[in-house]
């Protein structure tokens, strides 16, 4: 048995409804670079989501965890940073890349206060607004 027209229109727009969030989550990602790879967006919400550990986010976290080669993570870490000569859509200021001060072949990455409020409006996406 089937699906008549109107079933299938309703289930379209239910289909639409739920992956809107989705949708708008990734567009907000586009207003950086329409071409942008997927495991570029990764690194920053990886950053995100476990800066606050003890012990810090690295190139290294990055290369394992979105499954990059160590010059990727370096150029996606430059992406969201302050940018790199060869990028020139690049250097946004989301995060920072500072020397980890007991090993000079470290980098430890934060979010900046303007990357927080960008994360910040990606949750409200999937989310709704915070509520005081």
């Amino acid at each position: 048995m089937g699906l008549d027209y109107h079933s299938v229109i309703a289930l379209f727009y239910r289909m639409h409804s739920d992956l809107q969030p989705g949708i708008d989550f990734f567009q907000r990602f586009s207003q950086y670079d329409l071409k942008m790879q997927i495991s570029t967006a990764m690194t920053l919400l990886y950053i995100a989501r476990h800066q606050d550990r003890p012990e810090g986010v690295t190139t290294a976290d990055i290369q394992n965890w979105v499954g990059l080669k160590p010059a990727a993570a370096s150029r996606n870490s430059n992406y969201w940073g302050d940018g790199a000569a060869d990028m020139p859509n690049s250097g946004y200021g989301l995060i920072t890349v500072t020397e980890n001060p007991n090993d000079r072949r470290k980098r430890e990455l934060r979010l900046t206060p303007r990357g927080e409020a960008f994360i910040n409006q990606l949750e409200e996406i999937l989310t709704g607004p915070k509520s005081n």
